[in-house]
């Protein structure tokens, strides 16, 4: 379960558990109201993860 969940646009979402790991995942078709398309979750960091901004990067998503 995850603490917090943010998306910095494109499709992308980051989620942070109560442990501190942040996991990613990217949704193929956002618009369609189903979590049927949802790729990850790719572990950005399992636990540890403090930053309390993660700021988008143009063109290090994709």
């Amino acid at each position: 379960m995850f603490t917090d969940l943010f998306s910095p646009g494109s499709s992308v979402y980051f989620g942070h558990n109560a442990d501190g790991g942040r996991y990613h995942y990217i949704d193929d078709n956002p618009c369609d109201g189903s979590g049927a398309d949802l790729r990850g979750p790719d572990t950005v960091d399992a636990q540890g993860w403090t930053q309390a901004c993660c700021p988008p990067a143009p063109g290090t998503v994709g």
